[in-house]
């Protein structure tokens, strides 16, 4: 498969379900292409509105302290160290009792010590790394960049996926922006409507994801708004295998 056509196909119902996926599923897989993680579904109509300026991560929600313990999915405390490594995709492949993974595009964003993250998001992000568009209609000269974050100890194994969330259906992510914008666009699907407003300083930016159920239709929103309604916390979803980085790996989308 072509990697960069297949993802110019992603719409914004796709990144919703990646959001999804990155908070409450195991986003590891053993997809041929390894793209499961990435794929879209649904038709969906789009609205949008559109706008200029910059700011980021407004809103009176609850604030997370980015550099704080780490759980478990059970609730204890986890205790183990390690980078964390923000990717666009990766891709594993079994030989005999381990699986080797290709890592798309990674960049180290922190270390975990003693289970206490210590968040170090770089200063000068490829700007080749970032997606080339923004999923809603009117944004299409646009860049971003966001993915899993993994944690990876000093032998190249991956622990698990590092996520931000709470039991509600809250969750929070970091995303690098090209320049200071308002992005917003409504999708409305069958039983899905997409809620999508950013409104983003050049850089790295706090974004925020919802699901709500609205007489019969399940809201999905992701915003710069802070609309944490509880406390999110850093939770590790553990591998349940071993897997081992063999390479990483550049793509251009």
């Amino acid at each position: 498969m072509n990697r960069v056509k297949f993802l110019s196909k992603i719409t914004l119902a796709a990144i919703f379900g990646l959001a999804l996926a990155l908070t409450f599923s195991c986003s590891g897989n053993d997809d041929p292409d390894g793209l499961s993680s990435a794929s879209g579904s649904g038709d969906v109509s789009s609205s949008s509105v559109t706008g200029g300026g910059g700011g980021s991560s407004g809103g009176g929600g609850i604030l997370f302290n980015e550099n704080s313990q780490i759980y478990n999915e059970d609730g204890s405390l986890f205790t183990g160290n390690g980078n964390l490594e923000m990717i666009w995709d990766r891709d594993c492949r079994q030989d005999g009792s381990r699986f080797f993974c290709t890592l798309y595009n990674s960049v180290i964003v922190g270390n975990v010590t003693n289970g206490i993250v210590n968040l170090k998001l770089p200063k000068n992000f490829p700007n080749e790394y970032m997606i080339d568009r923004m999923y809603c209609p009117d944004f299409k000269d646009y860049k971003w960049f966001f993915g899993p974050i993994l944690l990876i100890n000093d032998n190249e194994e991956i622990i698990g996926d590092l996520r931000i969330y709470n039991e509600i259906q809250e969750s929070m992510f970091y995303g690098y922006f090209s320049k200071a914008e308002k992005i917003a666009c409504n999708l409305q699907g069958e039983v899905e409507e997409y809620v999508f407003d950013f409104d983003v300083k050049e850089g790295w930016n706090n974004y925020y994801f919802r699901v709500e159920n609205k007489t019969g239709v399940r809201v999905l929103t992701m915003t710069t708004n802070n609309i944490l309604t509880k406390e999110v916390k850093y939770n590790i979803s553990i591998e349940d295998r071993v897997s081992v980085v063999k390479e990483r790996i550049f793509f251009e989308r």
